[in-house]
């Protein structure tokens, strides 16, 4: 069961981090980098703020509703699936800690666990919706033009560009485990099922060591750090980044002012 999570986490990550230029016609794809970073940091600041579980659902409604009406369906059921299940799966994990370990009540235990899983869902969709839209290069420029030196910033652009893949990776070496007959097979014996997932985990980190070594290898013979770099196409701020701003930034604060003092 905790292996079917971990895939379908894992599926989630790839399926919500890899940016496809033939999708790019949507709504969000369209808006400026800058725009939507400054946003993702309002709607963190917003989701760490908000102390009330009526609070947390209306994020959640607001940020479904923002990738539906800016993101494609497909894609956006490909991603929040393996989402929904996961943080499924950690409410009752920890409504049951709650219950066994702190002794508390059912109801108050389920409440602290759908607390907790709705602000896991609400960051895990913002990031979604601000990573998966941008091409990792614009990302690049949108933090340079911020006023972050290029080197680190071409280095985060690259980190999430390496997210999917790494992903990709997990997946291939399960899949390529699976076909061979392996299963984990956890049962009473828990350290036996460690053991079994040990041999997985040594093939995975065998396959992220090599792609971190060739990735290094690729940044030494292109001179990386040597000079400043120049982007290929400049990133515009227009009308349309400021409308989002303006909107998204109005819908935050009224969620705010609700969590605060409507919500009992």
């Amino acid at each position: 069961m905790a292996v079917g999570v971990v895939e379908q986490a894992i599926r989630g990550v790839y399926e919500g981090f890899t940016y496809r230029v033939e999708e790019a016609d949507a709504l969000l794809y369209k808006v400026d980098p800058r725009a939507k970073l400054a946003y993702m940091i309002a709607a963190l600041i917003a989701i760490s703020i908000v102390d009330k579980l009526w609070g947390q659902a209306m994020l959640l409604c607001y940020l479904v509703f923002l990738m539906l009406t800016g993101y494609h369906v497909r894609k956006f059921a490909e991603a929040v699936k393996p989402v929904a299940l996961t943080v499924l799966f950690l409410a009752t994990l920890l409504a049951i800690m709650y219950v066994v370990v702190l002794g508390e009540a059912l109801s108050r235990s389920a409440l602290h666990a759908a607390f907790t899983a709705l602000r896991i869902a609400n960051v895990s969709l913002l990031l979604i919706a601000t990573f998966s839209t941008s091409p990792p290069e614009d990302i690049a420029q949108a933090l340079v033009k911020l006023g972050t030196p290029f080197n680190q910033a071409y280095l985060f652009s690259l980190t999430i560009r390496f997210v999917p893949t790494v992903a990709r990776d997990l997946l291939n070496t399960y899949d390529y485990f699976r076909v061979r007959g392996f299963r984990v097979k956890w049962g009473l014996n828990v350290l036996e099922g460690v053991r079994q997932l040990s041999y997985m985990l040594t093939s995975i980190t065998k396959v992220l060591l090599e792609r971190v070594i060739s990735v290094a290898e690729a940044l030494e013979t292109r001179c990386f750090g040597f000079r400043e770099r120049t982007f290929y196409r400049e990133l515009k701020v227009c009308r349309r980044d400021i409308v989002f701003l303006a909107l998204n930034a109005a819908v935050l604060a009224k969620i705010l002012l609700i969590n605060a003092f409507l919500v009992p």
